[in-house]
């Protein structure tokens, strides 16, 4: 199997856990990190992503991570560089690690490396940073999480998702199981705003492949399009 590790994170971890500390400490523990990683998951080899300084979902929306106020740890950039020098580490262009992970990703091929919550819409073994735990995700999981998150938003990344939809609600309103169509139709009766309800999905799907921008399910593309013909017609 094939490790695919987010590189962001590790970079991000290891910055700031050495804060106050030489810069020999953050770039040891960048490697003891990945060591370790890839001994946990028994992994034959490995490829680590870091995004780049462009990415299209600010085009999409200015505000996306204009959240995030606290400032870069000390080490951050360097070991950025130390993942790209010695680890071969592959930096994006025009959007995210986690999007050259998806692309990449392969269920039972590869592992996901990360401990972010938005690559479990990501059907296939995922490996968690944090707690160095395994966990498989189904295919329904992978679909029903990011129909989840289309509700909840993400805070982290400044999305904020369904106005009045929390994790309870969501829950409540979407079932593992459901079909792609299902799921889709009752996200978007609890939107009522289908320009802010596709803003939100590209902003929070992970490419599967090159510019993979997240469009409405084909059902519904083709009912409006139906629709559109009969006032044409009349």
């Amino acid at each position: 199997m094939k490790l695919l590790i987010d590189g962001d994170i590790i970079a991000h971890r290891c910055a700031a856990s050495a804060e106050g500390d030489p810069v020999e400490i953050a770039v040891l523990r960048c490697s003891n990190q990945i060591e370790e990683c890839i001994s946990n998951t028994n992994s034959e080899e490995f490829q680590i992503f870091l995004s780049g300084e462009s990415n299209f979902r600010y085009d999409i929306f200015p505000e996306y991570k204009a959240n995030r106020k606290q400032e870069k740890p000390q080490w951050l950039q360097d070991c950025r560089e130390f993942l790209v020098t010695e680890y071969r580490a592959k930096v994006t262009e025009g959007y995210e690690a986690d999007d050259a992970i998806g692309i990449t990703h392969k269920a039972g091929e590869t592992i996901i490396c990360s401990d972010d919550k938005d690559m479990l819409q990501m059907a296939g073994q995922h490996y968690n940073i944090r707690t160095q735990k395994v966990l498989d995700i189904s295919a329904d999981e992978a679909i029903w999480m990011f129909y989840f998150q289309l509700l909840v938003g993400d805070a982290a990344d400044n999305v904020k998702g369904c106005k009045g939809i929390g994790k309870v609600k969501a829950n409540r309103a979407l079932e593992v199981g459901m079909s792609e169509w299902d799921l889709f139709e009752v996200v978007q009766n609890l939107y009522s705003n289908d320009e802010e309800l596709l803003m939100n999905g590209q902003l929070l799907h992970i490419w599967r492949k090159e510019n993979d921008l997240w469009q409405f399910p084909e059902q519904v593309v083709t009912d409006l399009e139906n629709l559109v013909m009969q006032g044409e017609r009349a």
